[in-house]
């Protein structure tokens, strides 16, 4: 297996340079192997994107500090992942521009969007913090599916800690999300499908923590496709509502919540125009 330094295909990480080409270089060499960033603050050119490719692993120091260069754009992804498959990426911090943008439209800044056509995708103890939009991002025209966000911190993001608007068998367990606020929904996780898309089923929601988040640590929202077979188990909620549900109606039968499973104590649940079979 190969192992690839970042720093070896030009990447200084000097929190001056623009080390975005590098680490794309730096990627097209690893492939099928380890891409390995060392400690430093790299800064990223976040309309352009990191972009791994199949069957890698990226695997960033804990000093390791990735940062977007400011920009007045109203979508960007720092790490964009598109239909690629088997691919690791864990440690490090992301930091957003959330303090530095320049405009104030728009709330697509994204640390990690796992896009379209994606499929065995983890994400390990990243911290993604202070986006324009949300922490992660999952969704795309082609389902991505096999998603698990692993011991991960999303925080004081504008927009959401992460958002699922398509996706298939997501696993999301042991991570913080908190401080979400700056631009509605402003949750830990907000699952809303778009309007005539494939939808998302088959998500666990597992021993994360959700603390002060603008609006509601899980949101499910169903009005325009499916949303299926949501298990939302042991989670630790607080300074904030922690489930809220609505939009999944028996009228429009392809918008569909099933078994959902929920386990808090002293917050109440809040549902509405639901039909939950």
């Amino acid at each position: 297996m190969a192992i690839v330094n970042v720093k070896t295909h030009g990447a200084r990480g000097d929190g001056t340079a623009d080390d975005t080409n590098a680490f794309n270089k730096a990627l097209r060499a690893a492939q099928g192997g380890k891409l390995t960033v060392p400690a430093g603050h790299y800064m990223v050119n976040a309309i352009k994107s990191i972009r791994p490719l199949s069957n890698t692993v990226i695997e960033l120091s804990d000093e390791a500090v990735l940062e977007v260069i400011p920009n007045a754009e109203t979508h960007y992804r720092l790490i964009r992942l598109h239909g690629c498959d088997d691919v690791t990426i864990c440690g490090g911090t992301l930091k957003g521009d959330r303090q530095k943008h320049k405009c104030t439209d728009g709330e697509w800044g994204m640390g990690i969007h796992v896009g379209s056509g994606c499929t065995k995708i983890t994400l390990q103890g990243v911290q993604s913090r202070e986006m324009w939009g949300d922490g992660f991002y999952i969704g795309g025209k082609v389902v991505p599916r096999e998603v698990t966000i692993r011991d991960c911190i999303a925080d004081f993001n504008r927009r959401q800690g992460l958002s699922i608007v398509t996706g298939d068998q997501i696993t999301i367990v042991g991570n913080l999300f908190s401080n979400t606020r700056g631009t509605r929904p402003e949750n830990g996780i907000d699952i809303e499908p778009d309007r005539d898309g494939p939808g998302v089923g088959n998500v666990l929601i597992e021993s994360n923590r959700f603390i002060n988040n603008g609006q509601v640590g899980v949101e499910i929202a169903g009005k325009w496709a499916p949303v299926r077979n949501v298990t939302i188990l042991n989670n630790y909620f607080e300074r904030q509502r922690p489930l809220k549900v609505k939009h999944v109606t028996s009228d429009y039968k392809q918008s569909l919540l099933s078994k959902v499973s929920c386990f808090f104590q002293r917050y109440r649940l809040e549902a509405t125009d639901c039909y939950v079979p």
